[in-house]
C-alpha cells in the first residue's frame, strides 16, 4: 500500500491583498445601502409617530371645545406644563415623542432645570422628545409668570385656521434653552411633520 502526501501552499502576499481589496470594495458598496435601508425604516417609524401625534392634537382639540393646547404655562407652585404634557395622555406611550433617528434630541426636564436654575420643574410625564411644535399654532400661556412676565393670550381654535391641512403642528426638530427651534431634516434630508389635521407628511 503506497502512502501519499497532501501538498499545502500558503497564500502569497499579493493574493491576500487582492482578497482584502475585494472585501473592502464590497463593503464600500454595501454599507451605504444598509445605512439607507436602516434610515428608511427609521423614517417610516418616525412617520408613524407623527401620525399618532397628529391624532393626539386632534383629540385634545375635540376635548377642549376645538381649541388647541398652549405651548407652555405655569402651574403653582413651581411646575411648567408644555404642549408635550398636554398631548401625552392621548398617545399613552411617551416614546412616541421620540424619533428613532434622534431619540434624545430634546431633554425637556433637563432644559427647564438649566433655564430656571432648578427653580421650576415639569410634571414628569416624559423626559426626551424629538419633535418640536408650531408656536404659531400653540399659543403661549402664562409661561413667564414666575419670572415676572405674563404674556398669556387666547388659545387658537380650530375654526380660526384657514389652511389646517397646510398648518404644521409637530415636526422633526430640536429646541434649546433659548427656545430656538429649527427644523431637523433627519431622514435623508427629509422632515416628517404632523399637521393640524390628522394626516402626517414627510
Amino acid at each position: 500500500m503506497r502512502g501519499f502526501t497532501i501538498s499545502r501552499r500558503a497564500f502569497t502576499l499579493i493574493e491576500l491583498l487582492v482578497v482584502i481589496a475585494i472585501i473592502a470594495i464590497l463593503a464600500a458598496i454595501l454599507f451605504p445601502v444598509f445605512a439607507q435601508a436602516r434610515e428608511k425604516a427609521r423614517a417610516t417609524s418616525c412617520l408613524s409617530n407623527t401620525k399618532q401625534i397628529a391624532l393626539a392634537v386632534h383629540m385634545y382639540a375635540q376635548d377642549y371645545d376645538e381649541t388647541y393646547a398652549m405651548s407652555l404655562y405655569f402651574v403653582a407652585p413651581n411646575v411648567w406644563v408644555s404642549f408635550y404634557d398636554a398631548h401625552v395622555p392621548y398617545v399613552k406611550n411617551a416614546d412616541i415623542l421620540r424619533c428613532p433617528s434622534a431619540p434624545m434630541e430634546i431633554d425637556w426636564p433637563g432644559m427647564i432645570q438649566v433655564l430656571t436654575g432648578g427653580a421650576l420643574t415639569t410634571p414628569g410625564n416624559f423626559r426626551y422628545a424629538s419633535y418640536n411644535g408650531n408656536y404659531a399654532l400653540f399659543e403661549d400661556g402664562n409661561w413667564g409668570a414666575p419670572l415676572g412676565r405674563n404674556t398669556a393670550v387666547a388659545p387658537i381654535r380650530m375654526a380660526e385656521l384657514q389652511y389646517p391641512a397646510e398648518t404644521g403642528a409637530f415636526y422633526d426638530g430640536w429646541l434649546d434653552v433659548e427656545f430656538y427651534s429649527p427644523i431637523a431634516p433627519r431622514h435623508s434630508e427629509m422632515v416628517n411633520c404632523a399637521y393640524a389635521t390628522v394626516m402626517p407628511r414627510s
